[in-house]
């Protein structure tokens, strides 16, 4: 590379540009593959920090050898702006070379963040809400035994699991991170809070209620979210099903292969499409919900004998076509979102009234 450029700092980078070299830092780091008609691209996608600063970054052409915590010098990259966020974009054009051996302190920014706009595209974010469920584990790491704190963080938008390994957690306390780390587990966001993120106590200047969502204004998966929405198809295989009694999976005949002598239970289970005029999106619920919004006495599948044909006779005429609420937990299936119901409702007067406050409000 050419030791004549002029390397920018990324507090700098603050318009539409082009033909930039700078030197950073590598925060984080993803790919993902495209395909189209002429076969399949990958592409790559992070954060890179210098001592002035944080910016995001996407290029098409990267190394597969470069890792997270790698110094990197840049030549002829260019700046875009992408929904309201300079980007530095690196593509064909760009020259990216490794510094081995080199270290760099960054200066991080992290913007301020609702939970319901949290997403892996900005893996360190400013947050603010309320712990609840806090559980605390003793783990040994290094031959040392290390207590982490494990919680729930609740804004008026969703809910999200926390992870703490340097501070305790404490019930009921609304707090305000700086640095928290987002990653996904199991379908879900998650956050992070290790000794590098700050947390602090905070006064909150908005009130945790319903948390209604349009399902177009979700594009990741969090939890605690409440949808008002309309019943528009529910899945042919709804009703009774089989779960093997030791590992609790679906199984569609009387016994599991892996545990082909534990026996099976039946069980309650519902696919239904739920529209709220914003968009649509596919929802599974399971037998606590079911049970409460059919009108079904505890322990149907024992106590009656329930059939299958039964239970989505009355899903039909309990759901189909009906305005409800339904809360619960959006999660990532492959590269889309689903909804996990806890609880579905018909909508009531006082439910309607929230609504139309919740519609007003996002008109306003």
């Amino acid at each position: 590379m050419s030791t004549k450029q002029n390397f920018l700092k990324i507090s700098s980078i603050d318009s539409v540009s082009s033909d930039m070299a700078l030197i950073a830092k590598i925060l984080s780091l993803q790919k993902k593959a495209l395909k189209n008609d002429k076969g399949e691209s990958m592409y790559y996608y992070g954060i890179l920090g210098d001592e002035t600063g944080t910016i995001p970054f996407t290029a098409w052409t990267f190394s597969s050898s470069l890792r997270v915590g790698d110094v990197i010098e840049i030549e002829h990259a260019s700046s875009r702006e992408y929904n309201g966020t300079i980007r530095l974009n690196i593509d064909a054009r760009s020259q990216v070379v490794m510094k081995p051996g080199t270290d760099m302190e960054v200066k991080r920014s992290y913007s301020e963040k609702k939970i319901r706009d949290l997403s892996l595209k900005e893996p360190f974010v400013t947050v603010k809400g309320k712990i609840s469920g806090v559980i605390e584990k003793e783990k040994e790491k290094n031959g040392e035994m290390i207590t982490l704190y494990y919680g729930n963080l609740e804004d008026d938008t969703a809910v999200i699991r926390v992870t703490s390994f340097s501070r305790k957690l404490e019930e009921g306390e609304t707090v305000k991170i700086v640095g928290a780390k987002v990653s996904e587990y199991n379908g879900r966001l998650r956050l992070t809070i290790s000794d590098k993120t700050q947390v602090e106590h905070a006064d909150l200047d908005f009130k945790i209620g319903i948390r209604l969502s349009n399902i177009s204004d979700v594009k990741s998966p969090i939890s605690g979210v409440s949808l008002a929405a309309v019943i528009v198809n529910i899945g042919a295989k709804s009703g009774v099903i089989k779960r093997c009694k030791t590992c609790n999976r679906k199984i569609d005949d009387d016994f599991c292969e892996e545990h082909p002598d534990d026996g099976f239970y039946k069980d309650l289970f519902a696919y239904f499409t739920a529209e709220d005029g914003t968009g649509y999106v596919h929802c599974t619920s399971g037998k606590s919900s079911l049970e409460e919004i059919l009108g079904l006495t505890p322990d149907p599948l024992e106590t009656q004998n329930i059939t299958s044909n039964q239970v989505m006779k009355k899903l039909n005429e309990t759901l189909l076509g009906k305005p409800v609420v339904i809360s619960g937990d959006f999660v990532k299936n492959n590269d889309s979102l689903t909804f996990r119901a806890r609880t579905i409702k018909q909508m009531s007067e006082d439910d309607l009234r929230i609504v139309q406050m919740f519609e007003a409000e996002e008109i306003i």
